[in-house]
């Protein structure tokens, strides 16, 4: 045979093939007519020449099954099947599994042969028609293949990378693993271990022939794994066959990001290599044996979409980007009481048949309605409206829970909860609360066998305020969980509370206080003396405190309170408004704020003591100003006063000593800030030590330094650079020099 024979290829049909389909599996009736679900096994005759003779020997064949004569996608496949050519004469046992008989497929063959081992294609692709022989009650959603596998062998790890590095490795958004596989088998299963949280519903699992991704491409898919932090175990759609000691690829890809796997750095795997280097092998595991795929048959169980099924129906789907639902049951036109689903256990003593069913149009209960009823005492259970309202014993309901009984007690709530047994009405509009009536156990902190009528703002099983407890003997709590008198209120933290009401000239409230020390209070609501309400210290006979109709607050003996809040201290060197504020750095002891034109948060009437540091957050206004220290000279006994620099700008002084150098020049720098928070520079030059007519700023201020020259080597020289504010405060706060007097000036 040549080293480049020229091979062509003719089957027993010149222009196609025609698939025997047999039935894969069957969930129920079907239709004769129907689309389902056929598995494609069928033997291909064709004929192998080379240089136009018939070749006889060993051969490999590639097969793969498309949806076009040229282009098109994969259906399924590759298929790599060895066997004999005798006398120019093959033919090659086909199984691509099941797949969808949705019309005409073509077959694309590749051949090798010792003595050429690359595989070359056989053009063109043979046409296969798709011919159901049996269809099953399986209906195709979409163009993924089915694959039905029946006792599928467990899995086992045909290769693996366990070893990781103390640092996980970050990759880019497209990484790849490549490794040798030790025997042949179908691959199912994928796992890597990740470093952190990623959506892998959105990532897509490519294989490929060879290392690297340079090769052919065998399989893609959106990745569907399981994990979270840690290994991720991705399950193929469909088994895909591979050959023994070949090296292939899996390359994941993270559209719009990256991902953190973890890897060794190492090079423990000398099978492959990887993306991230030539040293890096991520951890990874490859599995064979088990049939995945979307429907799978395993001794009594039955999967669909999911490979190794663990209970009699073990459906998985409806998530990523195709939640469609994962079980329907319907019901057509024949059957117009509706669709139903019975889960009967009559079989086991005391068991009883429940049904669950969608009402159609002749049922009973009226049509649009989900029903749960006991087909053993045909009892209704639950009942729920098309309008979301749900029926107990009721399968006509008219309210959100509409519950019918014919005994006396048609809802009891019981609970064995030591916290006690809870009942919440909630309104979920703007300002509304949750309200809880609670039957309170042995473990609540009110004490047991309380009824408690509580609220809260956000939850139905908490309670921000407990307003009303009733003991088992009558006592009634206001704020009290427990009552000692027959009404007994409390409001925690300003003492009790009542609303006392008379015709009278006033109404007084007293509180009293009988041991030793102790004062009467009363309340007065006056009606003689404008509508006042006073707090009054009877035993001095004097007023504490006054509330005037006009809402100002005299604290003291004021009479006419001046503003709001008018407080008084009568008595020598008492203070009479104390702030006091508690600990943290935002806690403040008086607060006072203003907002418009000529509006003040604080006016202080008289001289002002700090003890500590004041901050101003804006401009200060002043009439003169100087700092106060205790006096260098004698500190116990006298002050030193120093008056501030002023001036009509915003001016800011810099100055220091320059060394000039050799030259008489020196370059002086100020701070990194000067030229961001100043502008208008003014300079000031003095000779220190001798007299240097010739001094003078040789380069202004620029990138924060500037320069002088002209003076003596080795001199002394004093400067002062001065700058006017040009920073964002400044300019919203400048300094007008001359303004106009008004009222509200103080």
């Amino acid at each position: 045979m040549r080293n480049r024979p020229s091979r062509s290829m003719t089957g027993t049909k010149t222009r196609g093939v025609t698939l025997a389909f047999v039935a894969a599996a069957v969930l129920g009736a079907t239709h004769a007519e129907a689309q389902g679900i056929t598995r494609s096994t069928f033997a291909y005759q064709g004929r192998l020449t080379d240089g136009g003779q018939n070749y006889t020997g060993p051969a490999t064949f590639r097969c793969t099954l498309f949806t076009a004569a040229t282009g098109g996608t994969v259906v399924a496949g590759p298929l790599t099947v060895s066997g004999t050519v005798t006398n120019g004469v093959f033919t090659v046992p086909l199984d691509f599994g099941v797949v969808e008989p949705q019309g005409r497929r073509w077959v694309e063959i590749e051949v090798s042969t010792p003595a050429n081992p690359v595989f070359q294609m056989l053009t063109p692709r043979q046409p296969v028609d798709v011919v159901p022989r049996a269809a099953s009650a399986i209906r195709a959603e979409s163009a993924e293949p089915f694959n039905v596998a029946f006792n599928p062998s467990a899995l086992t790890i045909d290769q693996s990378q366990t070893t990781t590095t103390a640092a996980a490795t970050t990759l880019s958004s497209s990484i790849w693993q490549s490794f040798t596989t030790s025997s042949t088998g179908s691959l199912t299963h994928i796992a890597v271990s990740r470093n952190g949280s990623i959506n892998f519903e959105n990532a897509t699992l490519n294989i490929y022939e060879g290392s690297g991704v340079g090769g052919t491409k065998l399989w893609s898919q959106r990745c569907v794994a399981t994990g979270v932090v840690g290994e991720v175990v991705m399950s193929l759609t469909r088994p895909l066959a591979l050959a023994a000691n070949s090296t292939y690829t899996f390359e994941i890809v993270i559209p719009g990001g990256v991902a953190s796997f973890l890897a060794s750095t190492n090079n423990p795997y000398p099978g492959g290599e990887c993306s991230a280097g030539p040293n890096f092998d991520m951890y990874f595991k490859t599995y064979f044996g088990g049939t995945t795929g979307d429907v799978t048959l395993r001794s009594r169980y039955f999967g669909v979409n999911e490979g190794l099924p663990s209970a009699p129906l073990h459906v998985t789907g409806g998530s990523g980007a195709n939640p469609y639902p994962q079980m329907r049951v319907s019901a057509d036109a024949a059957a117009p009481f509706g669709s139903f689903l019975s889960l009967d256990a009559t079989r086991i003593a005391g068991g009883q048949d429940w049904a669950m069913f969608s009402t159609g149009g002749s049922a009973t209960e009226g049509t649009g309605k989900l029903v749960f009823r006991n087909l053993t005492s045909t009892n209704y259970g639950l009942t729920m409206a098309s309008t979301g309202f749900i029926g107990v014993r009721n399968f006509n309901p008219e309210y959100a829970l509409d519950v019918l009984a014919s005994a006396r007690t048609a809802q009891r709530i019981q609970s064995t909860n030591p916290a006690g047994t809870w009942l919440a009405l909630g309104n979920l509009s703007t300002d509304g609360r949750f309200w809880n009536l609670i039957s309170t156990g042995s473990g609540n902190g009110e004490g047991p066998g309380k009824l408690l009528i509580g609220s809260s703002a956000s939850s139905p099983t908490a309670i921000d305020l407990s307003t009303l407890a009733l003991t088992p003997n009558g006592l009634l709590g206001v704020n009290n969980t427990n009552p000692q008198f027959s009404v007994d209120a409390v409001r925690s933290g300003d003492g009790n509370v009542f609303r006392a009401t008379s015709n009278a000239n006033f109404t007084a409230l007293s509180l009293a206080n009988t041991s030793t020390g102790g004062r009467i209070y009363s309340r007065l609501s006056s009606g003689n003396n404008a509508g006042t309400f006073s707090v009054r210290d009877s035993s001095a006979n004097a007023d504490r405190l006054t509330v005037y109709s006009n809402g100002r607050i005299g604290v003291g003996s004021t009479t006419n309170p001046a503003g709001l809040l008018d407080v008084t201290a009568n008595a020598n060197n008492t203070v009479a408004v104390i702030g006091r504020a508690g600990p943290g750095a935002s806690a403040i002891g008086i607060y006072g704020t203003g907002s418009g034109p000529g509006v003040r948060a604080g006016v202080f009437d008289g001289n002002v003591t700090i003890n500590g540091n004041l901050t101003v957050n804006g401009a200060v206004g002043k009439l003169a100003g100087s700092f106060r220290i205790p006096h260098p000279l004698d500190p116990e006994k006298k002050w030193l006063y120093h008056s501030f620099v002023e001036s009509p700008d915003m001016m800011n002084i810099y100055n220091g000593i320059a060394r000039l150098d050799e030259r008489g020049e020196a370059t002086i720098t100020l701070p990194n800030y000067f030229e961001a928070l100043n502008r208008e520079f003014r300079y000031q030059l003095t000779p220190v030590g001798a007299s240097m007519p010739n001094l003078y700023v040789a380069e202004e201020i620029s990138a924060n330094t500037f320069k002088v020259a002209g003076g003596k080597p080795g001199a002394k020289v004093s400067w002062q650079v001065t700058g006017i504010r040009q920073d964002k405060e400044a300019r919203e706060r400048p300094i007008v020099p001359e303004v106009d007097r008004t009222e509200l000036d103080y």
